[in-house]
This record gives C-alpha cells, structure tokens and sequence, in this order.
C-alpha cells in the first residue's frame, strides 16, 4: 500500500516545483503536477505507486461509486413506491 508523503511546496517555477518533504529532503517534480491553484507554502500529499497498486486503486474507486449509485437508485426507487 502506497505511504503518503506530507510535504510543503517550497517553490513554484517554469521548470518545476519543489516539495520539502524533511528538513534535508526535497522532491522536484513539474510544476502542472501540483493541484490547482497551489502556492508556495501550500502542504501537499504525495503519494507514489507501483503500475498494479494503482490499477487496483481505480477498480476500487469505479466499484464504489458503481456501488453507490446504484445503492442511490434503488433507495430512490423504494422510497417512491412509499408514496
């Protein structure tokens, strides 16, 4: 399972960002990676995955919100038989 990084961006530039990540730690990583409307002094996570972590991290999220949606519907559906 993928361990979030906390981190502090510490610079926005042309050519990239720098996260601290620890006092003597630092990630630089393209500045269009950060979240909208980020700004220095602005904490981040950061998490780094493996290719299959992350593709079963997508079926998860896609099952949960099949999930819900059709647990939605269905509440929907029972409470206007109610009326």
């Amino acid at each position: 399972m993928p361990r979030p990084l906390n981190a502090t961006c510490t610079a926005i530039q042309k050519d990239g960002a720098t996260l601290q990540v620890t006092a003597s730690k630092k990630i630089t990583l393209p500045a269009d990676y950060l979240p909208a409307n980020t700004k220095t002094g602005d904490a981040v996570v950061v998490e780094v995955m493996s290719e299959d972590q992350y593709q079963k991290r997508q079926k998860n999220v896609a099952q949960a919100i099949l999930t819900e949606i059709l647990g939605a519907s269905e509440g929907d559906n029972g409470s206007q038989k109610n009326q």
